[in-house]
């Protein structure tokens, strides 16, 4: 086969492939499927029915809600979340223990984007290079009310939730995040 012809079946090669691409994108394509229809099998439809559609949820609102899908050391309007005063004085008000406050504020480690959970912002946290103990999940409201802490100090079988000043006895693990 000379170079002459080799190009030849390539030129033929190259357009019976585009014919076939294009007769697949045309409008004039068979929409049926033999066993029964364009959704598939006789009677059944890929669209879910009305009944099991769900709704959006509702975007959260409140002062801390511009944080939702942000990291925790993310700034907006040139604050994070963990140096916002609402987080900071609910936080503490529900913590008291200045020791779990410094892991949560000052030691920066991995931390997920702010996620809703109930209703609540909920952020995570851990120690850099020992993710395993100390751990930390603050939930808070939009409006920055009625914060909780789940934290998980080391060597601990569950972790420690902090409301109200001090901790209390939960057999609830922290919350995980979807982010």
């Amino acid at each position: 086969m000379g170079v002459k012809s080799g190009r030849w079946t390539l030129h033929i090669l190259l357009q019976g492939a585009t014919a076939l691409a294009l007769a697949g994108c045309s409008s004039n394509a068979p929409t049926e499927n033999a066993a029964g229809g364009a959704d598939g099998p006789a009677g059944r439809t890929s669209e879910a029915p009305v009944g099991n559609r769900t709704a959006a949820a509702p975007a959260p609102s409140g002062p801390l809600a511009v944080y939702v899908g942000k990291y925790p050391f993310d700034k907006v309007a040139g604050t994070s979340f963990l140096d916002d005063p609402l987080v900071r004085k609910s936080v503490r008000a529900a913590v008291g223990d200045p020791t779990i406050l410094a892991w949560i504020f000052d030691k920066a480690g991995p931390q997920t984007p702010i996620a809703m959970i109930d209703g609540r912002l909920a952020a995570w946290g851990c120690e850099a290079h020992n993710c395993g103990p100390h751990q930390w999940t603050v939930l808070i409201a939009p409006d920055g009310s009625d914060a909780e802490l789940c934290y998980l100090p080391d060597d601990a079988v569950r972790p420690v939730w902090y409301a109200d000043g001090g901790a209390t006895k939960r057999d609830a693990s922290c919350p995980p995040l979807k982010g």
